[in-house]
């Protein structure tokens, strides 16, 4: 027990030594590595095979969306069918990729509903989850940090040791210090083999994984291992609060449970209660109350119009040709004007919806933080791309690519395809008509995804990773604080 005293060197250093050979000549460290290793390398499998049937399916949805449109003589009866194609991350860190809608039929102006999300394609899947990397370590390395570091303090008094450990001038600072770094380096060890061989696992698979993919996976494993030693530290602080081990795991299992698994779901449910937010479903009811006032009114306006352009007192005096596209103007007019006036209502509720979802996730992220499980799980959907705003951005993406599609119907017709909208031809018998030309698909412009940049999601991050290393620290302290008073004997 001299050799503790830290004569030779930084004492804290020689506890983490002791502390990591401890647990790896331990039995749980066997097991923590077989359980570990086993269900890193299956979420990695998973992922990669996952990966691999949605871009297949996804070019699969593609392809048969080109074939339909073969054979189409008029670009206004294009409406392309765009989707979110797969990312490698969000195999690993789900978040909200799976239930977001994916798929959306464009069309060159009015609403956007996306729909397709794969959860409700696969209840199965919506009702138990997947297994992914940030379900790895939030329960199952969260729980073995708990097994760790529960009798860090009372499990060396039980044995006996504790006053060994300090017969040669420990400090108690060092004492934690170390054990908490011991222990965390010997969680860390069994993840090391593991992602080695699911990152090889990937690779071989053929998972695209550019440069910016794996700097935010490195960034995703930071945020698991700052989780790790939270956890750690909790377990240690709640060991030098007891004197026996077993009750030190009952208090530690309750706080894993507590902080894990009750407080982030809590947290939703007060949320949701205290601050409702306005339903799609009822913006989707307004509109359509609207369309339907408007179509009254240009029913008759429409009317009395072509009545005036048509009509028998006008047919010497104006070619038809001329006057059908009179009426085609007058016609994409009152298209646009009742886009317009339906916009400004989708826009004036949709901001109403977006200010009451901010209030409802200020309130449910500020309850759930709290727990450093909801911390890493926010931070590691931010990283991945994987968060809330994937969906925004999606929306956001595809509102672009509408524009783009209005502009190029607009140039090759004219006119832009609505849902509610209608376009009039007339034919002159002057001979054997020409059939029309079928139109050439490959001329579409197509949906880019663009993968958004690393740094506004470190941004949206940067709270969360504070967080998770405040959380230790303040952990640490309680520990320290705690421990100046406990009795060694």
């Amino acid at each position: 027990m001299a050799t503790l005293s830290g004569r030779g060197g930084p004492s804290w250093r020689i506890v983490a030594r002791r502390e990591l050979l401890d647990i790896v000549v331990s039995p749980k460290f066997a097991w923590t590595f077989a359980v570990s290793a086993t269900l890193i390398l299956l979420a990695f499998w998973v992922g990669a095979r996952g990966f691999l049937l949605e871009q297949r399916r996804h070019e699969a949805a593609r392809a048969a969306d080109l074939r339909q449109m073969r054979g189409v003589t008029d670009w206004l009866e294009v409406s392309p069918l765009v989707s979110l194609p797969p990312q490698p991350l969000e195999t690993l860190v789900a978040g909200v990729a799976n239930d977001i809608g994916r798929n959306a039929t464009v069309e060159g102006r009015g609403a956007i509903a996306t729909t397709g999300s794969r959860y409700a394609s696969e209840p199965v899947a919506a009702l138990l989850r997947v297994l992914d990397l940030e379900f790895v370590f939030r329960v199952v390395l969260g729980l073995f940090a708990v097994l760790l570091g529960y009798d860090a303090v009372c499990g060396e008094r039980a044995r006996g040791t504790l006053r060994l450990c300090f017969a040669g001038g420990l400090e108690r600072a060092s004492f934690l210090g170390g054990k908490i770094v011991g222990a965390l380096a010997g969680l860390t060890l069994p993840l090391l083999v593991p992602i080695g061989l699911g990152a090889l696992l990937f690779r071989l698979a053929g998972v695209p994984m550019a440069a910016l993919d794996w700097a935010r996976l490195a960034l995703v494993l930071l945020a698991g291992l700052l989780y790790l030693a939270t956890l750690l530290a909790l377990s240690t602080w709640i060991s030098a609060l007891v004197r026996q081990p077993a009750h030190a795991f009952f208090l530690a299992l309750s706080a894993w449970v507590l902080l894990v698994l009750v407080t982030p779901r809590a947290a939703v449910s007060l949320a949701a209660h205290r601050s409702p937010v306005l339903s799609r479903d009822a913006i989707a009811a307004e509109r359509a109350r609207l369309q339907t006032e408007i179509w009254a009114r240009d029913r008759a306006t429409f009317r009395d119009r072509v009545e005036g352009i048509l009509g028998p007192g006008s047919i010497g005096g104006h070619d038809p040709q001329q006057r059908m596209a009179e009426v085609n103007r007058f016609i994409e007019e009152q298209s646009s004007e009742r886009e317009r006036r339906l916009g400004e209502l989708e826009r004036s509720l949709l901001e109403r919806r977006e200010a009451q979802q901010k209030t409802q996730r200020r309130l449910a992220f500020g309850l759930a933080r709290v727990s450093p499980a909801a911390c890493f799980t926010l931070a590691a959907a931010e990283l991945a791309g994987t968060s809330l705003a994937l969906e925004d951005e999606l929306r956001a993406q595809l509102a672009r690519y509408q524009e783009e599609l209005g502009r190029f119907q607009m140039a090759k017709s004219g006119g832009r395809r609505s849902g509610g909208g209608m376009r009039l031809r007339i034919a002159i018998d002057d001979g054997e008509p020409e059939a029309p030309k079928p139109i050439d698909p490959a001329e579409l412009p197509a949906f880019r995804w663009q993968s958004p940049n690393l740094l506004p999601a470190l941004s949206r991050s940067a709270g969360d990773l504070a967080l998770l290393l405040a959380f230790p620290l303040v952990f640490y302290a309680a520990a320290f604080v705690t421990f100046q008073r406990y009795d060694l004997r």
